[in-house]
């Protein structure tokens, strides 16, 4: 495990929006991503220091790819300054996860889930999937929940036995819950679309 008394901090991480990478949704789903697995990685004890490379991105070099990581416009741009994407997903997942501890995770078949633990004992799991529109059906012990998008768009969503089907992509999504259970089953009664909206009530309220 090496020096137990050292923290590790994450120095660099990030997502290009160059156009070879798919541009501005794939940059910003990648940074989410990286500070989802990141944050469960249990076998770190001491992970509270996590940098983004970078603020700003400088969107002045179509031929370089490091020209285009960042997570506010460039000073030269249309829109300088001004939030992108992934600084809108970053500021959801902070707020989602905020003052929560990791508990465990379901990750199996290209599938990743990691849930977290908020001070009043209700529960919040990120989730995804390697693969576009794979579904996954968990038992969380709950009769209702509430399913955010990665921009923080809120659905509510009720069963009666606790279960519920989720149809992921690689945009990760929030499943808000208080139960007693965290399995993975093979039906369920909800099933729930992923949503790519963004809108000005997230863009006000997303600001750090």
């Amino acid at each position: 495990k090496g020096l137990e008394d050292i923290g590790i901090w994450n120095t660099e991480s990030g997502g290009t929006s160059h156009y070879t990478y798919f541009g501005h949704h794939a940059s910003g789903i990648t940074v989410t991503r990286q500070v989802a697995m990141w944050e469960s990685l249990d076998c770190i004890d001491d992970k509270d220091v996590y940098f983004v490379y970078q603020i700003q991105t400088p969107e002045t070099d179509d031929n370089n790819v490091e020209s285009w990581f960042g997570l506010l416009h460039g000073q030269t741009v249309e829109n300088a300054y001004g939030a992108r994407l992934g600084y809108l997903m970053l500021a959801n997942y902070i707020a989602q996860t905020e003052n929560a501890v990791h508990v465990d995770n379901i990750k199996e078949d290209d599938i990743y889930v990691y849930r977290h633990q908020k001070p009043d004992g209700s529960y919040v799991a990120v989730a995804y999937s390697d693969e576009t529109m794979k579904t996954v059906t968990l038992d969380l012990g709950a009769t209702e929940a509430i399913q955010a998008d990665v921009y923080g768009n809120e659905t509510s969503i009720a069963s009666k036995d606790g279960k519920y089907t989720f149809t992921l992509g690689d945009e990760p999504i929030y499943i808000n819950w208080k139960g007693d259970k965290f399995e993975r089953c093979t039906d369920g009664n909800i099933k729930s679309e992923v949503s790519y909206e963004v809108t000005e009530q997230n863009v006000a309220e997303y600001v750090f």
